[in-house]
């Protein structure tokens, strides 16, 4: 008997030890290049070089004043296969004083991929590329999004500054993930907000990036569901 129990406790052991794949399995998709070919078709065996710059953001905190030292950001642009990553202080002094915490976080656009080629982005900095950024791990403990455009390549691998985004004057840049209505909660207002915006009932979110819940650049019922199953505490935001 006492042979048996052991011989159960190896077999429990040994199941407990056994790797298992994820599900659904993750597919991975590597970088071809890190150079930009001249010619018009992908693939040019003549590679040259390019430059993008690097990236300065100035991050707000909720509440407003809260520490963001740390804080870990993903980077997201228009065309580009991948997020960049950062943290918010990261061997950055902004006042000159490393007593005092900075804001500022810096991310190299020499690192975007795109999408469809899987070579080196060359971004053009032209206005019609957008960035959004998402703050995880803030003080408050949620996420807070940020909306720019590409600065312009100055083709230096200057530290630049991205232009605020479009229509910054009707509809925030900055806020909550999933506060469409910069009331400052996540609730089921946000998701009808969105939902309005799609059937065409409203005309703009007072916090554009914010409705973005999917990330993907665009307001749609998929960004309304999400929002609408954080609010009832059915799901986590991103």
């Amino acid at each position: 008997m006492r042979t048996r129990a052991l011989a159960l406790l190896v077999l429990l052991g040994a199941a407990l030890l056994t790797p298992t794949a994820p599900d659904p399995p993750l597919h991975v998709r590597t970088a071809k290049r890190t150079t930009r070919s001249p010619a018009t078709s992908p693939g040019d065996p003549l590679p040259a070089a390019f430059s993008n710059d690097i990236a300065e953001l100035s991050l707000t905190s909720i509440p407003a004043g809260a520490p963001t030292n740390g804080t870990l950001v993903l980077l997201k642009v228009t065309g580009a296969a991948s997020p960049l990553s950062a943290f918010v202080g990261d061997a950055i002094d902004d006042d000159n004083d490393p007593g005092t915490p900075t804001t500022l976080a810096l991310l190299d656009l020499n690192n975007l991929y795109d999408a469809a080629t899987g070579e080196s982005l060359d971004l053009k900095g032209d206005g019609s590329e957008e960035m959004s950024a998402r703050v995880l791990g803030s003080p408050a403990g949620f996420v807070t999004a940020h909306a720019r455009l590409v600065p312009a390549d100055t083709a230096l691998n200057e530290v630049v500054t991205p232009a605020p985004c479009r229509g910054a004057a009707v509809t925030a840049c900055d806020g909550r993930l999933g506060d469409a209505d910069a009331d400052g909660g996540v609730t089921l207002a946000d998701a009808d907000a969105v939902r309005d915006l799609v059937v065409g009932l409203r005309p703009v979110l007072a916090c554009m990036v914010c409705g973005d819940a999917t990330w993907d650049f665009k307001a749609d019922m998929k960004d309304a569901l999400a929002i609408g199953q954080a609010a009832a505490g059915l799901r986590l935001l991103p």
